[in-house]
């Protein structure tokens, strides 16, 4: 039986900034990635979304923060006496009085106060560990390998590759042998010349926090070193928010120097921020325990982005004991909500209940006997009613039975149907049987279970992630996390209040409310511009699905949307081959927030999180038509088409003709680096091709050619393979 934490029962209070409306103008510009919230190009738009993401997360000027994150005992050879090996006998030419200030100086070192100096920054770095690295090894136990590492200036003027955001480090610490990659890096240092510009060095360090937490699947915290004039801060990240230390002089506190920058380049990596209970062998491969159970991990499936939050990683596991793959969840759970994920899936699977995944096991993450969590170095460091607002998150892990994948991975309409189907009735029957109310509804969380006998064309949705779940009628006090849940899919009476969310409330109340008398109603023009033809006979079911929907009074219910997706699955049945292959978009599978942005509200029988219940009426006599004006899709002529600045009528459709096309046949390579070796599928140094093929490379070969995330890596053989997006004019003749 697995206890609820001994904690009042609450539910987030505020959504994340990245999943706000004022994010959604800017992100949804995104070539090829329309309405999807997580994805940011405009650098002021990001900075601002990681402001605000940080803003109540924020503790600036910790005292002891240098020696907390590198205490004396973790080096073989303390900071002190690695300063004294540094300077060598006195009078020394590597520090020494400053001839004009009662302090020391370094005399060789960079001219910090000046302007371009990230190159003599790095090498200066680089000398200072070279200095010390023999006699340190000298005095580390016996087996233990001190790991290469160099500090790098070569990223100052281009895109350091890999990252969720484009952005140029001044300078990067990494592993001398593995690729340079936001994967594999160990720091960053920002510098600016002028003492004044901390809080702008600052800001630049937090893209690196997104970045590298973004990126490793692996990392716990980040650390970031910030250069403004003499004075060095140091900045740390983890899924709690921002700790900053007090600027430290680099000339008249030198040992506190030594330790900050011999620290990231001589310590373990835990001490950087690595995860100690994922170990790796000497063929790269990498295990984790659960329960007393070793699984190895085979690939990762899916990595959340950001720096606050969840920060859900998802991996394909092999257990060891009987080699059975199942699918493994890391997160880190909010202390302050009283329920884990894993209750409630435990008490789905005893009310019987299908649709939802099935727990093989839950624990909570420790080392050493300790719960990893982020409380510890905020406890120790700072006062209490300083850490009024900042939540606690524990480091936990699931093991569940079923492997999804995306409903964009349909191989018919009838099977994206069925899928949608599939997650509506798990929902009833959460929501009426255990009384459970899921609260994260999205595209992300809707989902095709897939195994080795359930060919395509007839798998089964399944509705996943039980993070924000509630039960229903218990009382709800907000809790210090901030929800991740994207603001496009919440309902729209949630989105009607407060200056941040009143945009895109109000647009989706204009856009997907029924017709009002004397208005025009614009859903056709809505349905013109997010669906592609491939769709064109899906229209009449979004159309009845939002009559049902957006309908006030009867209040919707899950039966009237099963009877309207039971109508049309039944219809698409008899006209679709068993497995038609789904179209190619131009850099991505088509997802359900493009071509189904009319399905947006399927939560949106969902009560408010204050409420006490949901009135959600249950009957399944009542017919989808009950008292509505149902919009077909023959009624669409009828409505208002924008025109043009000549007056004639547009009708702005979206007309991917890449969609009209099968996919090509698969290319078979299984040879593909320049090494012409065939990459380990379990390596760690390995990337999986996300275009037809699936081939694993060696992440080497290819870093030249990586500038963009790795889950959304395509190999250049498949990249011909990928048809080109079709002009207006030339679909318009088809």
């Amino acid at each position: 039986m697995i206890k609820p934490l001994p904690r009042i029962n609450t539910t987030p209070r505020a959504v994340k900034v990245s999943a706000q409306p004022d994010v959604i103008s800017s992100s949804s510009r995104a070539p090829g990635n329309p309405l999807k919230t997580q994805e940011l190009i405009q650098h002021e738009h990001m900075d601002r979304a990681i402001l605000d993401e940080l803003a109540n997360a924020m503790l600036l000027r910790i005292k002891g923060l240098p020696e907390a994150l590198f205490p004396d005992d973790a080096f073989a050879v303390t900071p002190a006496a690695l300063f004294k090996i540094i300077v060598g006998p006195l009078p020394s030419n590597v520090y020494g009085r400053n001839s004009t200030d009662t302090g020391g100086i370094w005399v060789n070192g960079p001219k910090f106060n000046e302007p371009h100096q990230e190159l003599a920054i790095a090498e200066f770095f680089q000398s200072l560990t070279d200095s010390v690295r023999t006699p340190y090894r000298a005095h580390m136990p016996p087996g233990v390998k001190l790991e290469e590492r160099k500090w790098s200036a070569a990223y100052r003027n281009t895109a350091f590759p890999g990252g969720d955001l484009k952005r140029k480090p001044d300078i990067v610490n990494l592993c001398e042998d593995l690729p340079r990659l936001w994967k594999y890096l160990l720091g960053d240092v920002q510098h600016k010349a002028n003492i004044q510009e901390m809080e702008a060095v600052a800001r630049q360090l937090h893209d690196g926090g997104w970045n590298t937490l973004s990126a490793q699947d692996d990392r716990l915290f980040h650390i970031g070193l910030g250069i403004a004039g003499d004075d060095l801060s140091i900045s740390y990240y983890d899924r709690a928010g921002c700790m900053r230390s007090e600027p430290l002089n680099i000339h008249r506190e030198p040992v506190l120097f030594v330790r900050v920058v011999l620290g990231l380049a001589l310590l373990d990596k835990r001490y950087l921020g690595y995860d100690p209970t994922v170990t790796e062998d000497e063929n790269g491969q990498r295990f984790v325990t659960v329960k007393k159970e070793i699984y190895r991990i085979l690939e990762r499936l899916d990595k959340h982005t950001g720096i606050r939050g969840l920060g859900t990683v998802v991996w394909l596991c092999e257990r060891l004991t009987d080699e059975r793959q199942v699918v493994m969840k890391t997160s880190w759970a909010d202390r302050s909500r009283q329920y884990t994920e894993a209750h409630f899936l435990e008490h789905a699977a005893k009310m019987g209940l299908r649709g939802v995944p099935t727990l093989i096991a839950f624990e909570t993450v420790k080392f050493k006997n300790h719960c990893i969590s982020t409380a510890p170095l905020r406890q120790e460091l700072c006062k209490r009613q300083r850490l009024t607002g900042v939540e606690e998150r524990q480091l936990v892990r699931l093991v569940e039975k079923e492997r999804c994948v995306s409903l964009a991975d349909f191989s018919t309409k009838a099977e994206l149907l069925s899928g949608l189907r599939d997650c509506v009735i798990a929902h009833e029957g959460l929501y009426k049987d255990a009384k459970i109310v899921h609260s994260d509804v999205s595209d992300k969380n809707t989902m095709f279970q897939t195994d080795k006998t359930t060919a395509p064309g007839r798998r089964r949705g399944i509705l996943i992630d039980l993070n924000y779940a509630t039960y229903v009628g218990q009382e709800h006090k907000p809790s210090l996390g901030a929800k991740s849940c994207p603001a496009t899919f919440m309902a729209c009476e949630l989105l009607l209040g407060g200056k941040d969310q009143e945009t895109v409330g109000a647009l989706k109340q204009a856009i997907m409310g029924l017709k009002v008398p004397g208005e025009p109603d614009l859903f056709g023009n809505f349905l013109e511009d997010h669906f592609d033809p491939y769709f064109e006979d899906l229209k009449e079911c979004v159309c009845e699905l939002r009559s049902v929907i957006m309908c006030k009074q009867p209040r919707p219910t899950h039966r009237q949307v099963v009877e309207v997706l039971d109508k049309h699955i039944n219809v698409l049945l008899l006209a679709e081959p068993a497995s038609t292959p789904r179209p190619v978009s131009e850099s991505r599978p088509v997802s359900n927030s493009e071509t189904f942005a009319g399905l947006l509200l399927i939560d949106g029988a969902e009560a408010s999180e204050d409420e006490e219940e949901l009135s959600v009426q249950t009957s399944r006599s009542e017919s989808p038509s009950d008292g509505r004006d149902i919009a077909t899709s023959s009624e669409l002529q009828n409505f208002p088409r924008t025109r043009t600045s000549s007056g004639e009528l547009s009708s702005r459709a979206t007309t991917r003709g890449s969609t009209k096309r099968a996919a090509p046949q698969q290319r078979e390579h299984q040879s593909p680096c320049d090494c012409g070796k065939v990459a380990p599928p379990l390596g760690s140094d390995s990337i999986k091709c996300k275009g037809q093929c699936s081939v694993f490379y060696h992440l080497a070969c290819v870093k030249d050619d990586l500038n963009v995330p790795e889950d959304q890596w395509i190999c250049e053989d498949c990249r011909p393979l990928r048809p080109l997006k079709k002009s207006k004019a030339t679909t318009d003749s088809d």
